[in-house]
């Protein structure tokens, strides 16, 4: 080596040193790809667990290579944060960049079952369950069924997906996530508080468990434990409106009202739920009517109400500020619609408890669809009446129900066809819906 090094000019060894370095920044170049496609890989894969999406979704957009190598694992984590039209428009784009349609059609697949339009494809979704695919799909199947099952208002098949769940995997925090929203949901606070506790005990550092428990603290006037909790998530995730939006409302409650104002505006600066911002512009409208402004309490209230239609709350904020500005008229329709939203509650909690000693009552289903869309929930009460006259065809009341509601939609075949089966009239012996 000494030897041939001795010959090589001056030229040649520049012409060395220049090839060895090239070939040393193409090696930490490929590697260096590699790396920070393990590391970012690493860091959405721990953001997930922690359910956190957002970090997840950041960390997703520093992998070398592009957004169109992440398409479709971008509208997964869209999907499982509950984004679903988010999501759509990036399975979309996903088979637009040449991801395999199986996977894609999959991922869409799960994300109409969460939604809550899970009785067309609650099949398939089984099916992919048993076919013996990975743990994680098997995961994603299941919470994608239960969570369906909830937004469906199909508790008792709620139920039974998490016992399956649970008695093949109890330790996914997930599960116990959705066990509480299915227990809030019934009404039953109490064991709502378990399951988050259970979760978080298993995840401790996921935000999403983190916040259902800060909310049912705070429910609770546990003042002090909720806004720990709340800290605690918005040293994690400094965005999360909602987290802010409940270190306002412990302020409130505590007394100190310049300090939740200002928050309270802070959380509307940042990423709201519409349910979310609906609760703080209510908690503006009644700090406005306490200093005596009952026209800007009564534009918040309005503000709110569009925002959440179904929250009793804001519109008996609104029933306040119409008070105080002698409006009886609308003090009375705001009163009436909030009664009606709590009665409605209760009658569908009775309806589906029912439900569930007597699934083959079609009366008792066209009672829930008929409860769900007085309450604004149109495509869960729609779903039930369906499955109110696959259980007696002939049922008038769901037939016509069922073609207002596909007429209120411009559907007018389906409507028709509603109307056909009312034309021939009730069952031979049935009584006649009233």
């Amino acid at each position: 080596m000494t030897t041939v090094a001795r010959h090589l000019t001056a030229r040649q060894w520049r012409i060395v040193i220049l090839v060895a370095a090239l070939t040393a920044i193409a090696v930490l170049a490929a590697w260096g790809d590699r790396w920070r496609t393990t590391w970012w890989k690493a860091r959405v894969e721990a953001a997930e667990r922690r359910g956190d999406y957002a970090a997840a979704l950041a960390a997703l957009d520093r992998l070398p290579g592009g957004a169109g190598r992440t398409w479709l694992e971008r509208g997964r984590l869209l999907r499982r944060s509950g984004d679903l039209l988010a999501a759509d428009r990036c399975f979309t784009a996903a088979l637009e960049a040449g991801h395999e349609p199986t996977l894609v059609n999959r991922e869409r697949l799960l994300a109409e079952a969460q939604c809550g339009d899970i009785t067309d494809v609650e099949d398939q979704v089984l099916a992919l369950v048993r076919a013996g695919g990975s743990d994680a799909l098997a995961d994603e199947c299941y919470a994608a069924m239960a969570e369906g099952y909830v937004n469906a208002f199909r508790f008792a098949d709620a139920a039974r997906c998490l016992e399956f769940w649970q008695a093949w995997r109890k330790d996914d925090p997930q599960l116990h996530l959705i066990r509480g929203r299915l227990e809030e949901r019934l009404g039953h606070a109490g064991l709502a508080f378990e399951a988050y506790r259970e979760g978080l005990r298993l995840a401790p550092q996921r935000n999403d468990l983190r916040l259902a428990v800060a909310r049912l603290e705070l429910d609770a006037a546990r003042l002090d434990v909720a806004a720990e909790i709340l800290r605690a998530v918005r040293r994690a995730r400094p965005d999360d409106g909602s987290a802010v939006l409940g270190l306002a409302q412990c302020r409130l409650r505590q007394g100190d009202v310049a300090g939740g104002t200002t928050l309270i505006h802070e959380a509307l600066s940042l990423d709201l739920r519409p349910e979310d911002a609906a609760v703080a512009l209510t908690e503006l409208a009644q700090l406005a009517l306490e200093d005596g402004e009952a026209q800007r309490s009564v534009a918040l209230a309005r503000g709110a109400v569009a925002l959440d239609p179904r929250n009793e709350r804001c519109l008996l904020g609104l029933a306040a500020g119409l008070v105080r500005e002698g409006d009886a008229a609308g003090t009375a329709a705001a009163q009436s619609r909030a009664r009606a939203l709590a009665d409605g509650r209760r009658r569908l909690s009775s309806t589906l408890m029912t439900l569930g000693t007597r699934p083959d009552d079609a009366d008792l289903r066209a009672d829930a669809g008929e409860i769900l869309i007085e309450q604004g929930f149109g495509p869960a009460g729609m779903r039930w009446l369906e499955t109110a006259v696959q259980v007696d065809p002939r049922h008038q009341r769901a037939r016509r129900l069922l073609a207002d509601g596909y007429s209120g939609v411009g559907d007018e075949a389906r409507a028709a066809e509603h109307r056909r089966w009312i034309e021939a009239g009730p069952a031979p012996g049935a009584e006649a819906a009233p």
